[in-house]
């Protein structure tokens, strides 16, 4: 049976996955097969993943991705159905999960960016197995079979001995099988001891299970249990490291907008001053302006409370307009269209003229 994930739904809409699946603590590989659809139409989910996010009744978070299956039978991505898988280790805690802070995301492969989410309800029951199993007060070691190898080595040693002596007394008839028949009960008393202590210890290693095949069983699937945990709090530091990485970028990126927010508020025609000490004077709060220093040619812009330098000015030219308002006032201070650049003017030792080269 396929749950139904209907991208189109209201946003107070829960869907109640108790009627469908009950997981326990502890369950591993625990599949749900999704239909995603949007109101009436199939939704092709090629491209595109399902993410399981939630916080368990012990507050601590969930994330699951990347885990669909495609080859369970029945999943087909271009009609919208797939197979979730729940890793091993995913429910730590039973009880009924927060339905506001359990969910399902279908996010853009390519982008990262969520599509849409869908609000989903589970409960969690018990399991009789605990996560904080320990092999070396309630199991045995990978040695046991070693033992029990031992065991069936050294049985069968006395059983050979055994037959030894009861041989020699078979052979002897000389008058010595009463000393034989001694030596070989001596030996069988000996052998009774060494069988009875390895029952106990055969006991000893069983513990509370019935035998010791069951016993290794449990043993492995601690094992199992807690490798899972491990990997599950791996892969949860690695998202947060990945959180960590995609907050920097999206800082870095900010400054960005915001710089050229700046220079799209600026006014294309820049203004000329003497030096950086006149346009402080004139401008002690900045200005939105293109700012050119005519001592050494500099462009500077007002960014961040502070002139910032950004270096050699370049133009593609003066228009014919701005060529001919400087011939006006090149007239009007009397100035010769001979000057040098750079020289001051005759009139005016404290006027430079940077600029006779444009004119006709």
């Amino acid at each position: 049976m396929r749950v139904t994930i209907d991208l189109m739904k209201k946003s107070t809409q829960i869907i109640d996955l108790s009627d469908v699946i009950n997981p326990r603590v502890g369950d591993d590989d625990l599949l749900l097969p999704l239909h995603i659809v949007y109101g009436d139409n199939q939704t092709d989910m090629r491209g595109k993943d399902v993410e399981f996010i939630s916080e368990d009744t012990n507050k601590q978070r969930i994330y699951v991705g990347g885990t669909c299956n495609t080859d369970t039978p029945g999943d087909n991505l271009y009609m919208g159905n797939l197979t979730f898988r729940f890793p091993a280790g995913t429910f730590k805690a039973d009880g009924t999960y927060d339905p506001d802070k359990t969910m399902f995301r279908i996010v853009d492969k390519a982008t990262n960016k969520v599509i849409s989410s869908v609000n989903v309800k589970i409960t969690v029951m018990k399991n009789s197995l605990e996560f904080d199993f320990d092999p070396d007060n309630t199991s045995y070691d990978s040695r046991l079979e070693e033992m029990l190898h031992g065991f069936h080595d050294k049985g069968q040693a006395m059983l050979d001995e055994i037959k030894d002596l009861n041989d020699q007394a078979k052979s002897n008839v000389s008058g010595d099988t009463a000393t034989t028949a001694k030596e070989a009960k001596k030996q069988a008393d000996q052998n009774a001891g060494d069988i009875s202590d390895l029952k106990g210890e055969v006991a000893g290693a069983r513990g509370r299970f019935a035998d010791l095949p069951g016993r290794e069983d449990a043993q492995d699937t601690a094992i199992s249990q807690k490798e899972t945990i491990v990997n599950a709090n791996s892969n949860y530091a690695a998202l947060q490291q990945k959180d960590a990485q995609q907050d920097a970028e999206i800082a870095s990126k900010a400054g960005k907008f915001e710089l050229e927010e700046k220079l799209s508020q600026m006014h294309v025609e820049p203004e000329a001053f003497k030096n950086l000490d006149d346009l402080k004077a004139k401008y002690p709060n900045g200005n939105s302006n293109l700012n050119v220093t005519v001592d050494n040619g500099h462009l500077l812009i007002w960014l961040n409370n502070a002139w910032n330098d950004c270096g050699q000015f370049q133009t593609a030219g003066i228009d014919q307009a701005l060529v001919d308002q400087i011939k006006e006032i090149f007239e009007q201070l009397n100035v010769l269209p001979e000057l040098i650049d750079g020289q001051p003017t005759p009139n005016n030792g404290d006027t430079v003229i940077s600029t006779t080269k444009y004119l006709d």
